[in-house]
């Protein structure tokens, strides 16, 4: 039986400017146990790969990379479901991409006293702060008031889908779920998996910092890309919707944070396939009010209106450009 505790997980891919300050955070542990770090180099073109082989002579016994030749992601394979999952050996699991880092020596620690001693839970996160590419910060203590403060079992995580930086997570080894599929993010489906079938402790103490970098795949300045990133969140929440027999009340829950932005950004960008599904989770089945259906109704002619008396406008103005030009 392996004496290892923890698992680190991490990703690496052109994180050169990052990397260091990962790998520091890692070692830098106070821990009453031991821990390994597994990372996956998906193929980087910078010098990544080199850094971590540094760290790799340095702590042999801690530091277990894979460098990939071939980029994974660009075959769309999950390398962490391939081939960090696989082979972990430790009891818990953390999860630190390549360009986070931790700054509380006693993270671990922390989380593993608290998942010894309450059996219940399955996962334990912290707070966070945000950082950008140049280590300046975004902001102190994320979570405060905002949907994660009264976020505490599935239904809460599925219907408001909040954002918990993973590299605060520490979660219990037999959650792991291998379930192949193609969410555009991998950390909101493993949440819900973790809370549908136990319960879920933030310690409220910053541990780590995210970066957040420009045009990443949550945060992006292109409209479209934007709206599929929403789309595919949405997507995650109907999944699950199925998975696990949600209620109607979720479900309207759902349909009502998510219902004007994505109908409006459908509209926009003649995502007809999109709107199509978004109408039809309006049935007697998810049990929604009648009076929430004629809103909807009511929201519906109201866009479509809006469309045609700014087409009008619009054709109003280039006709008078025209006739101006002409005189």
């Amino acid at each position: 039986m392996s004496d290892i505790k923890v698992s680190i997980c991490c990703l690496a891919f052109n994180h050169e400017p990052y990397i260091r300050q990962c790998l520091d955070g890692f070692v830098m542990q106070k821990c009453n146990f031991t821990f390994e770090v597994l990372i996956h180099d998906d193929a980087s073109k910078d010098n990544t790969a080199s850094i971590i082989k540094e760290y790799e002579t340095k702590y042999p016994d801690i530091i277990k990379p894979i460098y990939q030749t071939v980029n994974q992601h660009s075959l769309g394979v999950s390398a962490t479901k391939k081939y960090n999952f696989p082979r972990c050996k430790g009891k818990y699991i953390a999860i630190c991409e390549g360009d986070d880092y931790w700054t509380d020596e006693n993270k671990l620690q922390k989380q593993v006293d608290f998942l010894e001693k309450n059996s219940i839970y399955g996962l334990v996160y912290t707070n966070v702060d945000t950082v950008d590419e140049n280590n300046s910060y975004l902001s102190k203590k994320f979570i405060t008031q905002n949907e994660l403060a009264f976020c505490n079992n599935f239904e809460d995580f599925l219907i408001y889908a909040p954002f918990i930086a993973t590299c605060t997570w520490l979660f219990r080894k037999e959650f792991i779920n291998y379930e192949k599929n193609n969410f555009i993010v991998g950390d909101l489906p493993l949440l819900l998996d973790i809370s549908s079938k136990s319960m879920v402790y933030m310690i409220n103490e910053v541990t780590s910092n995210y970066r957040i970098l420009k045009n990443s795949a949550s945060h992006h300045s292109n409209p479209i890309k934007n709206y599929n990133f929403n789309k595919g969140i949405l997507n995650i929440q109907l999944h699950y919707v199925t998975k696990y027999k949600v209620s109607g009340n979720a479900i309207f829950k759902i349909f009502r944070k998510n219902f004007k932005t994505n109908y409006l950004s459908a509209l926009k960008f003649n995502d007809y396939v999109f709107i199509k599904l978004l109408n039809g989770l309006i049935n007697k089945e998810n049990g929604f009010p009648f009076y929430y259906n004629v809103l909807v109704l009511i929201f519906k002619y109201e866009v479509f209106f809006n469309l045609v008396k700014f087409n009008f406008y619009f054709i109003f103005a280039i006709n008078k450009l025209i006739k101006t030009i002409k005189s």
